[in-house]
């Protein structure tokens, strides 16, 4: 009976040992297979947030797309605006250069007719060509006004850029302004 005790025993010993060697490689192979699902979920998370970014990309291009559209419309109607009150501001222009034109005419008649003390030749010497002012808009101020800004956009900079947008252009006095003013 001793003996087959110690038979029991010695086999139980080689089972123990290949239980314990059979527990070693599961733990060995569970461990590979638990750092491949690792990876696995790794990437599958990076596909996903990959996705996410590009559909968000899409989503940004469409709103960025849009948004230039309408831009450019708005561009647009700011531009012709600007080109309807340009033609207003030389339509004014106008009708105020034809009326000094008027005025310098009447003026003219009524000293020719009424004399004036200056001599025929000293006055049309003083005064410059009328059928030349008449159609030289060059000499005129120009004026040209921007669109008013809302309060909520403006802000230093930009009261002083629109500022600086609104601008009167006038030439420089000629030699012939110069005598007119001597001769005054």
């Amino acid at each position: 009976m001793k003996e087959k005790v110690e038979e029991y025993i010695g086999e139980n010993v080689i089972s123990s040992e290949e239980y314990n060697e059979l527990q070693q490689k599961h733990l060995k192979v569970k461990n590979d297979y638990q750092k491949v699902l690792d990876q696995k979920l790794g990437l599958e998370t990076s596909v996903n947030e990959i996705l996410k970014v590009a559909a968000l990309q899409k989503r940004m291009h469409k709103a960025l797309v849009s948004y230039y559209m309408h831009r450019g419309y708005h561009n647009r109607i700011v531009l012709t605006d600007f080109g309807k009150g340009a033609a207003v501001n030389l339509h004014q222009l106008e009708k105020i250069h034809r009326n000094l034109c008027d005025v310098i005419h009447k003026t003219d008649g009524y000293l020719d007719k009424h004399g004036s003390g200056v001599s025929r030749k000293q006055a049309r010497v003083s005064t410059p060509d009328l059928k030349k002012a008449e159609t030289d808009l060059s000499r005129l101020p120009i004026i040209i006004e921007t669109p008013p800004v809302p309060k909520q956009e403006r802000d230093v900079t930009s009261a002083v850029e629109s500022e600086a947008t609104t601008a009167v252009h006038r030439p420089s006095t000629t030699a012939t302004e110069n005598t007119m003013a001597t001769a005054h």
